[in-house]
């Protein structure tokens, strides 16, 4: 029984090297493919080389500060996702990256056949569970998926450039801010319902929005509270912040 396990804890381990390489270089010409197109999506700092959760800051920060410049305040809205890598439907990620990105032919059917066929089960102490096909879901720890996700949640970007309102993207965290004149019920209302649409659309699109951690801050000359607000949506050590949700802003209602 030893060397049966051994041979099949050792032919796993072969499958999943080989797998990883395999996705190591689909994952590299994809990228290639996208960026020689310039398809790939904008102001996304996750899972792209040379930035990080510092880049989103940075950008954020930078933008405030240019206004804050002109005496100007900022709205920002921070969303966040339930279960992100969980929930992407197959054929709508297909879908998608055939007619958004050109994908199509035998590279549309490489990716059909890698994410079909999935299994999941649940074994403890002997008891194994039912075992279902996975409809649903990217692998988040595998290299292709992270980068599926992010070609998934693309429309997200379109949606914030329509109301014409900035945005920044880290994974399945968004960052919607615009900046607001003396009275700020307009743009206010642009944000609004800017979060609106792109919470309908990631309901059509069987995301969530998690309403804990969906929340809108305002801040003007003084930028600790921005930087403080931004390091724990990344969860990162904050001291103490003042920011406070501004009364008449309902940036959803999760009710």
């Amino acid at each position: 029984m030893c060397e049966d396990f051994n041979k099949f804890f050792t032919e796993k381990i072969i499958r999943t090297i080989i797998s990883k390489v395999i996705e190591k270089v689909v994952s590299q010409r994809l990228r290639d493919y996208l960026n020689s197109r310039n398809l790939d999506t904008k102001f996304q700092s996750a899972y792209n080389k040379d930035h990080s959760t510092e880049t989103t800051l940075l950008k954020v920060l930078n933008d405030a500060l240019r206004v804050a410049d002109a005496k100007q305040p900022t709205l920002l809205v921070l969303l966040d996702l339930s279960a992100a890598f969980d929930t992407i439907d197959h054929e709508l990620l297909l879908s998608r990256l055939d007619y958004l990105f050109g994908i199509n032919g035998a590279a549309l059917q490489w990716l059909r056949s890698s994410l079909t066929g999935r299994m999941q089960g649940v074994f403890i102490d002997g008891v194994s569970s039912p075992v279902f096909s996975l409809q649903f879901g990217v692998p988040q720890g595998s290299v292709l998926g992270p980068l599926l996700f992010t070609l998934y949640t693309s429309p997200v970007g379109d949606i914030a450039e329509c109301y014409d309102v900035k945005y920044h993207l880290y994974a399945d965290d968004t960052q919607i801010y615009l900046s607001l004149d003396a009275d700020g019920r307009v743009q206010k209302k642009l944000v609004e319902d800017c979060v609106r649409d792109i919470s309908k659309w990631m309901a059509v699109n069987k995301l969530k929005l998690n309403c804990d951690k969906t929340h809108a801050s305002s801040f003007s000359e003084t930028t600790t509270a921005l930087i403080s607000a931004l390091k724990d949506y990344f969860g990162e050590t904050v001291m103490s912040c003042d920011v406070a949700k501004p009364p008449d802003f309902d940036p959803l209602d999760c009710g």
